[in-house]
């Protein structure tokens, strides 16, 4: 699997499948020249050859890869009423990452590139 073209057509849920593919357009419409691949066995975005964001969906929830824990960490207060782990963000069809917040995630993960 090398691209979340291919990754999307895995998902059977057609409302996870909408709401990751609502998030790839994000990226694209903050970072239009970003690069697709895979990194950790998952579909990833590149910038500057490197990976720096990924997204998944399971049967228990949707998630958010940033492959950075700082910026986990910084987002911390705003991220009130997700599930957070070192490297992830876990969130839900009924409590999705709101386009403004997911911008700011993208640019500060890519300033740190």
């Amino acid at each position: 699997m090398s691209t979340f073209s291919d990754y999307l057509k895995t998902i059977s849920d057609s409302e996870q499948r909408a709401e990751i593919e609502r998030m790839c357009k994000v990226v694209y419409e903050v970072l239009p020249d970003v690069k697709e691949g895979t990194s950790y066995g998952m579909p990833a975005f590149f910038y500057k050859n490197k990976a720096f964001l990924s997204f998944a969906a399971t049967k228990k929830f949707l998630s958010l890869y940033p492959f950075s824990g700082q910026i986990v960490e910084d987002f911390k207060p705003k991220l009130t009423g997700y599930e957070l782990t070192k490297g992830s963000i876990h969130f839900s069809l009924n409590n999705p990452i709101p386009n403004e917040l997911l911008q700011e995630i993208i640019l500060a993960r890519v300033s740190k590139t």
